[in-house]
């Protein structure tokens, strides 16, 4: 174990060695600029975008716990959020067992409903949770912000493609100076026209290779504690804030392999129901062929028609694409305070078809979430222009 990371650790030293180099000679020709890619020469900028593949690439094969070839293990996690207008946070616990990315049982226990419930993963294809109920424990809701950033903290970078171009920036955490990777210019590519800069991360590392921030958009995921289990770097304590104000805090009080591990301890029990397949990021967009709009309701009653004060600002619709790519909306998941917008969103959203999405050349029935503009006229998805092809593949 020590040699493994010693090893890893000389090897990334001398990326870092490499960086420091670089960056030397660009601030001794240009100090006052306010980013190292804006005054790079061409083969500059072509080194410190390989030099940020091979980081990030380093950085996914090393942090957290989804990925194949481990031993079955066994983790406890305890919880906190942090909720509006409440003095003190709201506690929860997580326990995983996990005998492979696409095999485990995670089960969540709080006073509040809102953290209390299982969910199970078979195999790639199926997933499973307790049965829902009104305004309770929803793990599509709760995982972003507990389980997927311990166990699997690099997730969006599979956002991230070979050929985008990447850059290095320095940054200080807590301290400490990172060395930070991400995408030069993420408007340059179509990743989803809705937010780039939530969908590709950026990713700063300390010099041992230990992940100890990600951002994307206003949200900040912070690593601390970072240790070694099976040849990975996992931290026992990471914080998620949003705009500056933290959220939700993981403290890992137990991690260890799992002795004895049994397929059937990991079998979702009576009082469960699947769950649509999950998109995993940097795998391709469900594609609409069939789109209707919806003229939004006033606030007179929720009555149609000009003249009047409409909703707006952007609403988030999740759906289930059919295997045939039909829709059902998920109403109860609408993200909008007002019964007339959610009733319209899903009188229109209802009639909208997918082409069927395949997975491994099969089709599945698929979880997404629409974005729909109540600000601007309504042009179907298909019709909206694209955004340009990368600009430049790293070299290798």
């Amino acid at each position: 174990m020590h040699s493994f990371f010693s090893s890893r650790r000389r090897c990334f030293l001398a990326l870092f060695s490499i960086l420091a180099g670089f960056t030397l000679a660009v601030s001794a020709q240009a100090p006052s600029a306010p980013s190292a890619a804006a005054t790079h020469s061409p083969d500059a900028t072509a080194d410190l975008n390989t030099l940020a593949h091979r980081i990030l690439n380093t950085g996914i094969k090393t942090s957290g716990l989804k990925t194949e070839g481990l031993k079955p293990w066994h983790m406890k996690v305890d919880l906190q959020f942090t909720q509006p207008g409440k003095s003190k946070p709201d506690s929860a616990s997580l326990e995983v067992w996990s005998m492979g990315p696409y095999q485990w049982k995670r089960v969540y226990i709080g006073k509040d409903r809102r953290y209390y419930g299982s969910e199970w993963s078979v195999s790639r294809f199926e997933q499973y949770r307790t049965k829902p109920d009104d305004g309770g424990f929803d793990p599509s809701n709760l995982s972003p912000n507990t389980a997927r950033p311990v166990i699997d903290p690099l997730y969006l970078a599979g956002n991230i493609k070979p050929d985008y171009e990447m850059t290095i920036k320095s940054a200080t955490q807590d301290g400490v100076v990172l060395k930070c990777v991400l995408v030069a210019n993420p408007s340059d590519y179509d990743v989803d026209q809705t937010n780039q800069d939530y969908l590709l991360p950026t990713a700063c590392f300390d010099n041992d290779l230990h992940l100890r921030a990600v951002s994307a958009s206003a949200t900040v995921v912070k690593y601390d504690d970072v240790q070694p289990f099976q040849n990975r770097s996992v931290a026992r304590d990471v914080k998620v804030l949003v705009k500056g104000a933290q959220v939700a805090e993981m403290k890992v009080s137990l991690l260890e392999e799992w002795t004895g591990a049994d397929a059937a301890q990991l079998k979702p029990g009576k009082g469960t129901v699947s769950e649509p397949y999950r998109i995993e990021p940097g795998m391709p967009q469900p594609e609409s062929i069939h789109e209707e709009g919806f003229p939004p309701p006033t606030r007179n009653g929720g009555q149609f028609g000009a003249g009047s004060l409409y909703y707006s600002g952007m609403i988030k619709v999740p759906i289930v694409i059919k295997k045939d790519g039909s829709v059902k909306v998920d109403t109860k998941g609408i993200i909008s305070p007002d019964q007339p917008v959610k009733d319209a969103a899903e009188l229109a959203i209802n009639h909208w078809k997918y082409k069927p999405y395949l997975v491994d050349g099969q089709p599945v029935e698929v979880g997404f979430t629409v974005h729909y503009n109540l600000d601007k006229p309504f042009v179907p998805s298909y019709n909206t222009p694209k955004a340009k092809p990368a600009a430049a593949a790293p070299k290798h």
